[in-house]
Parts: C-alpha cells; structure tokens; sequence
C-alpha cells in the first residue's frame, strides 16, 4: 500500500532516543577502529538526525603533526594542508569548536607547523586534552624547545574552565603551572614528563584559592622520576590533597622516590593506589623517563631482585583500594614481589582498605605452577592477612583479586590449560581469608579470560 502524499517517509524518533544511540556508536568497544563513518551517515538522514549527530561527529578529534604522521583520519594526518583545511573549517563554521570535547594531538619533533597553534585557539569547549611528543632518538621533548606562540596556544587549553581531563605526556621542563593550581581539572596524567619551576610559577598563595577536597582529582605519575614533584608539596599543597586516586608504572629502582613522594604529600584524600612494577631494561636516570610506546636503548640486564623491601603506605588513613602488579613472573622476582607485598601489606593502615587487587603479568604457561606456589610469597602474605584479621583491622575488606595473565606467543594457539582446577582453585593461595571472598582470574595477554574462580567455570580441559 502506497502512503498518502502528505505522510513522511522517516520516522520521528524522540531527541533523546537519537542522543543514546549517538552515544552507543561512540563509545562502543567492538574491536573497530573507527565509528565516524556510522555517526556522519546518521548525520546525513534528516535535520532531526543531523542536529544530534553533528555534535557526536566532532566529539574526538585527533590532530596527529609533524615528522612520522600519516593521512589516517585518527590518530595522525596533520599535514601543511590538512591543518589549513581544518582552520578554514573552523572559521567559517564558529559552531564546530563548541563540538569538539575531546582533543588528542601528537607531535613529532618540536618544530611543528605554525598553524598548528592557530587552530589550537579555536577549541574553547574541551573536556579533556591530550598531549603526547615524540623526537627523533626516543627523548623527551624540551618544553622551552616548541615556539612560543604553541606554548601559548596550549597554555590557554589548559586554563580552559571547561576542561577536566589533562594529559601531557613525554615533555621536559614543563611548566607546572600548566596543571598545579587548576582546581576544574579533574584526572591528570604527567606520563614520562619531568615538571619544572619556572619563576613565573612560584606565586603568592593568595593568589590561588584553596582547592576543594570535594572533588577528587586522578593523578598519573607513570615512567617520571617521583622526586620531580617534591618541590611541589611546599609549593602548593592544596594540590596533593586533592588527589583521590594515584596510579604509576613503573621500575622497582624508584620504589625509593615514590615512598619519599608518599610521606612528604601525606595525600589526605588518597583512597586509591594503582602500582605497576616493570622490568628495569634501562640506566639511571632514563629509567623513569619513557611510556611503553617508547624504547630506550642500551637496554642492559635487570636485576631481578630489585625492589624495595617495602612500599611505606604508612602515612596513608583513608585507603579503600590498593593494586599492585608486575611483570615478572620468574622466581626469584615473583618471590621478591609478593614478599614486598606482604611487607607492604603488614605495616599499611588497613582499616579502610575494601579491596586489594594483585597482578601478574606475562606468565609463561610452564611456569604457572611456580606462580600459584604458596611458598614462594603466598603464605607471607596469607600470615599478614591473618594477623590482621584476628586484630579486626581488616573489618572492611570486601574482596581479594588475583589476575594471572598468561604469556601469548606470536605464532598463537587458543591457550587452554589443563585442568585449571587442579592448578588454579585447588591450590588456595590465601587460606586466611574467606574463599567466597577471593577471585581469581586466569587470562591471556590479550583478554582470553581461560579461568574465573568466581563463575567456578574453566575451558575444556585439552593438553597444552
């Protein structure tokens, strides 16, 4: 049957039913690289469709410029004329800069093309900033080496109130006055930087209201020397207390500057630690410096043995959630983690604490045996757990999380392990503590969950 002449063809879909499926297509996680394609065929249906999806489409915007970039859409393809396409987009379409949320730029060397700090300025809406430098021999990138009129350009990104996420990644001599006293910020990550005082940064503290313990801030210190940040504690303290959550990646030869971190912050709203230990493959001082992304040279040996006896949590009254991981699995760097661990563990103030999560990384499969072995760190930890326990300062603990991830080779065979039962749950690592109470995941490097103690389920048993 025809439709009448006067009857639309579309469907009128409520606004808000629109701005959800907008949101599903951007932030979906199905393996795809791209969405912008599904999101600008939306756009292109009707007025309606065009008036919610439009703003999605510019949502993320990646600006990838300099030596080493490509003509992909995300992620790189800032090219001379690129960069001049976009600006012209910008200047006669106003409205697009209040579209763009979240900007992520890449900047390979520091000598960058002028328009880049252009089109910089026409982003007044962000929600969150993403900054990461690359130059030639795997370095930091002198902050003072960029030109002035894009560290002028950036610094006004980060002075923007709508701004709560800033992450500023693989520079030397950053100014900290491009993230110390912003109280909208939110979650920041200084990952592989080294901040500096500059005069300018060193200002009265009247000029700075007192921040706000309300609203917690996530601080990111991985692959940095943590003694970088102590001229900041007197500085500005208001800073450290703000911070709610602290994660760092990296080597156990910095143990020691981040438990000098933790006892000159005191952190009084810190309730949450997220520590990963890796292997120490590089020299002295650029052992702090580089994220994953980037390889050091003259690489030399680990020390396997290389960790702090302790990390000195002491200070610390309110924590709630403590995780620990490595990746190093072999004996004798397992055996020196977990005893680290419990060291940790025993002396930390526990009485808040409602989850401790433990993870190790990169296990090869024949090893696993040696990795759920209870007397090679596991029955240290169990003792701690049950002092405690009987001293009623682990009252809160709600769960014990144990994530074995397991090595996956280049030439990949589905791994399935044999009888995971027998290696996995019938071997109690933490007897101390209510079974119900722990969980322990087996999984691949990838994801491949092969094992979860909670479901009681494993894969068919086959032989490895």
């Amino acid at each position: 049957m025809s439709l009448p002449a006067t009857s639309s063809t579309v469907v009128d879909i409520p606004h808000d039913i629109l701005d959800e499926i907008a949101k599903h297509l951007l932030n979906r996680d199905d393996g795809r690289r791209y969405v912008v394609e599904d999101i600008r065929s939306c756009s292109l249906v009707d007025r309606a469709f065009a008036a919610t999806f439009q703003p999605y489409l510019f949502q993320r915007t990646y600006i990838s410029e300099g030596a080493g970039s490509n003509v992909h859409n995300k992620g790189s393809g800032a090219s001379r004329e690129r960069l001049l396409s976009r600006l012209l987009i910008l200047k006669g379409n106003p409205l697009l800069r209040t579209y763009v949320k979240e900007l992520t730029v890449t900047l390979h060397g520091v000598t960058p093309d002028p328009h880049l700090a252009l089109l910089l300025d026409h982003f007044t809406s962000l929600n969150s900033l993403l900054l990461a430098s690359f130059t030639s021999g795997d370095r930091r990138s002198p902050w003072t080496a960029f030109h002035p009129n894009l560290r002028q350009s950036i610094t006004k990104l980060c002075n923007l109130p709508t701004l709560r996420r800033l992450d500023l990644s693989n520079f030397d001599s950053l100014p900290v006055s491009l993230f110390l006293y912003h109280d909208h910020l939110t979650s920041i990550s200084l990952c592989g930087s080294r901040p500096v005082l500059y005069n300018v940064d060193v200002q009265p503290k009247d000029d700075h209201p007192s921040s706000s313990h309300e609203k917690k801030l996530e601080l990111n210190i991985s692959h940095m020397d943590p003694a970088s940040l102590l001229p900041l504690v007197s500085l500005h303290e208001p800073f450290f207390a703000r911070v709610g959550a602290l994660k760092s990646i990296h080597y156990p030869s910095s143990d020691k500057g981040i438990n000098t971190l933790l006892e000159a912050a005191q952190y009084p709203s810190l309730e949450s630690i997220d520590f990963t230990f890796v292997q120490d493959t590089s020299p002295s001082e650029s052992a702090y410096l580089l994220p994953p992304a980037i390889q050091v040279a003259n690489s030399r040996s680990p020390d396997p043995l290389s960790f702090e006896r302790k990390l000195d949590l002491s200070p610390l009254k309110g924590l709630k959630s403590l995780t620990l991981s490595t990746d190093r699995p072999k004996p004798p760097a397992w055996q020196a983690f977990l005893t680290m661990v419990s060291a940790t563990f025993e002396e930390m103030d526990t009485r808040q604490l409602k989850e401790l999560n433990l993870a190790v990384n990169d296990v090869e499969l024949l090893l696993l045996s040696e990795v759920c072995n209870p007397e090679l760190g596991w029955d240290l930890l169990d003792s701690s757990i049950l002092s405690k326990l009987e001293s009623r300062r682990l009252s809160r603990l709600e769960t014990i999380s144990i994530d074995i991830g397991i090595k996956r080779t280049a030439n990949y065979i589905p791994i399935r392990v044999r009888n995971p039962t027998a290696l996995i749950e019938d071997v109690v690592l933490l007897p101390s503590f209510p079974v119900e109470k722990t969980r322990v995941v087996l999984k691949s490097n990838v994801g491949e969950v092969m094992y979860d103690s909670q479901s009681r389920k494993g894969p068919t048993p086959t032989t490895v």
